[in-house]
């Protein structure tokens, strides 16, 4: 009884892992989108342009390391973490996804159900 317990609250959180990882995915490249549409809508006037281009890789963190979080890879964590305590002052709805980002990559941290590296001995 206990081990189906443990087994479904085990899939509980890698069905969250997996949302919290595809919808940073499409935050990120929302992100990307958008800040592309102001860099070519301002290319006329060269600063704003080139602001708007580099702010274009800040979200990229948030797109890779989604997708690497939704498929299982341990390192994606690395590039998460940073993404989600910069989203703590964007009130509100930065606020609450990072607050749940910051959640689920705590409660995961064990990694029981993510990929490790193939040369990684532990198991």
């Amino acid at each position: 009884m206990l081990e189906k317990l443990v087994a479904l609250e085990r899939e509980r959180w890698q069905t969250r892992r997996k949302t919290l990882g595809w919808v940073s995915a499409a935050m990120g490249s929302l992100s990307i989108v958008t800040f592309a549409y102001v860099a070519v809508a301002y290319s006329h006037q060269v600063d704003r342009a080139v602001l708007a281009a580099a702010i274009i890789m800040v979200p990229l963190p948030l797109l890779v390391g989604g997708v690497a979080f939704a498929l299982g890879h341990r390192w994606s964590r690395y590039l998460l973490w940073p993404v989600f305590l910069l989203l703590l002052p964007a009130f509100p709805f930065g606020t609450a996804f990072a607050a749940w980002g910051l959640w689920v990559l705590y409660a995961t941290r064990d990694g029981a159900d993510t990929q490790r590296p193939s040369g990684d001995a532990a198991a």
